[in-house]
């Protein structure tokens, strides 16, 4: 089965890496197909499709995991006739409601990505409406607001991708985290995605030891302690381990704080399973 992560684009590798690691994370082999703008696309066995939605829960510059449906050209009408000849009867039942999106991706770290598409943003709609009336023909009926199936077409410079939508990812709680709202705050520090992607570099799992030896406000910690990872944080500034403590405190209740050097740590040889900093 082939899924395609739809990527923020935020950086220019880590969405991709931070993808690829959730999967090894969460046990679930794969191996990539392609990549283009916007998008990875990798083929797993369909008894990893029970585990992408704690892959989901994992990611951080992922906006939504699909399941690929068929790929197109880019030309508008040869997308119509492409989906008209996928079978969607395995995707959708006659009961079920769907919606119809489509989305340029583009990565603003690549140049071409960000060219025309040969086609307008005007013409978006009438796609939309040309492509849910192939989704309608199946006797299934729109609605925009809470559809049974949200179907998704994403557009690249290479390819469309049609899809159905898995899962999401609800980036809007990282927000929630910023330095300035937890309630010890210290300038400098890195941002929830930031350190939650490099937690999931780290393909920790839950139960997992994670060891943060300049842990500072304790970001990483956070994140990390989020996903279930039992974690260990140090820091030679009295100040900023016990303000560590306060965020860690805020956010979970089982956390290990060191106000020590990170360089004579009281920690014996392979007590943790991975460090992060």
């Amino acid at each position: 089965m082939q899924i395609c992560f739809e990527l923020s684009g935020e950086h220019r590798t880590l969405p991709t890496a931070e993808a690829c690691a959730a999967l090894r994370a969460e046990a679930i082999e794969y191996h990539q197909v392609a990549e283009q703008p916007g998008v990875l696309i990798v083929e797993i066995c369909d008894g990893g499709v029970g585990r992408l939605g704690l892959v989901a829960e994992r990611l951080a510059m992922t906006h939504a995991i699909h399941r690929v449906i068929t790929t197109t050209p880019t030309v508008a009408e040869e997308i119509i006739e492409t989906i008209s000849g996928a079978d969607l009867s395995e995707f959708i039942d006659a009961d079920q409601t769907y919606s119809v999106r489509v989305k340029f991706a583009r990565n603003p770290w690549d140049r071409e990505s960000s060219k025309s598409f040969g086609f307008s943003h005007r013409l978006l709609p009438k796609l939309e409406a040309g492509i849910g009336g192939v989704v309608g023909s199946y006797g299934s009926r729109a609605d925009l607001g809470m559809p049974d199936v949200p179907f998704k077409l994403l557009l690249t410079p290479g390819i469309g991708i049609f899809t159905t939508i898995l899962h999401t990812v609800d980036r809007s709680s990282f927000e929630l985290r910023k330095p300035q709202n937890k309630p010890f705050f210290y300038p400098g520090v890195l941002m929830p995605r930031v350190a939650r992607a490099l937690v999931n570099l780290a393909e920790v799992r839950r139960g997992d030891i994670l060891l943060d030896p300049f842990c500072g406000t304790g970001g990483i910690l956070v994140e990390a302690g989020l996903l279930g990872v039992r974690v260990i944080g140090s820091d030679v500034q009295e100040r900023i381990a016990k303000g560590a403590g306060m965020n860690l405190g805020y956010y979970m209740g089982d956390y290990a704080l060191i106000y020590q050097d990170a360089a004579d740590l009281s920690l014996r040889n392979g007590s943790v399973d991975a460090v992060v900093t």
